[in-house]
């Protein structure tokens, strides 16, 4: 037993990446290219890793698997409520910019200068896409492919990058006033935006729900122990008691994963 808990943390030191150089390669591509790794961050994995060696430690293998799977189902929980936030977030930054963008524009500016006007009141994300925007167009390159790399790294602003990318080259290409078409570009992600917001406050009910009932089975098992029952004991003692063990935590993972993704795709639909 103590052999594998010193196996996972061993693991969990060698799964530790060198992240010092990325920062730096990333300046000097311009764009923000991260990988899925250094987006989910080794923080998450090595919680996993370290809950599985305490669990392994207090309850045998089966109580490490147990204890790693709900460590990981929560991290990533927790990981997806976050950038949810961060996204609806980014989509209200966005939507401000473009409605001082189609001020500028109204005004008479020209659309280069009415970007590079609006990035230095906006969040240092946008304001570096804007700032990309507004130096590209006023050296005649491809505005639309500026915006589409950055849509690509951009997993947070990216679809609203594109739409902006799409107006910019359709009032190039066919004359289109580029004021109507951000204008309109405004107002659908300003209503995206508040109608995800009150769904979000809406689904406050189901998310609570979804928490009394994954932790039923442990108000369970605390209650068993309190009648004389011995619950922990054949889970712990027996090899019958480590695959239910296993088997009960998949089956939580399970219920948690499936509840979230169903509240997220009501709340995103």
């Amino acid at each position: 037993m103590v052999a594998v808990a010193l196996f996972l943390l061993a693991v969990g030191i060698m799964l530790w990446p060198n992240v010092s150089a990325r920062p730096r390669l990333a300046a000097l591509s311009g764009v923000p290219k991260r990988s899925k790794w250094t987006r989910h961050g080794p923080n998450a994995a090595i919680l996993v890793v370290a809950a599985g060696a305490c669990g392994c430690l207090l309850a045998g293998v089966g109580g490490g698997l147990a204890l790693a799977a709900l460590f990981w189902t929560g991290a990533r929980h927790l990981r997806r409520r976050r950038f949810d936030l961060r996204r609806r977030a980014a989509a209200r930054d966005l939507a401000a910019a473009l409605e001082l963008i189609v001020g500028e524009l109204r005004s008479g500016a020209h659309p280069a200068s009415a970007v590079e006007n609006v990035a230095v009141d906006s969040d240092p994300e946008t304001e570096k896409v804007l700032r990309s925007i507004a130096c590209t167009a006023r050296l005649g390159g491809d505005v639309r492919a500026a915006i589409d790399r950055f849509a690509e790294a951009d997993r947070l602003r990216g679809p609203v990058l594109r739409q902006f990318g799409e107006a910019w080259s359709t009032a190039e290409n066919h004359g289109v006033p580029l004021a109507e078409l951000v204008e309109a570009l405004h107002r659908d992600l300003s209503q995206r935006v508040r109608f995800e917001s009150q769904v979000d406050s809406r689904m406050a009910g189901p998310r609570s729900t979804a928490a009394v009932l994954a932790g039923l089975p442990i108000v369970g098992l605390l209650l068993g122990e309190a009648m004389g029952a011995a619950p922990f004991a054949v889970l712990v003692g027996t090899g019958f008691g480590q695959g239910l063990l296993i088997a009960g935590s998949v089956l939580m993972c399970a219920g948690v994963a499936w509840s979230t993704r169903l509240i997220s795709r009501v709340v995103t639909a």
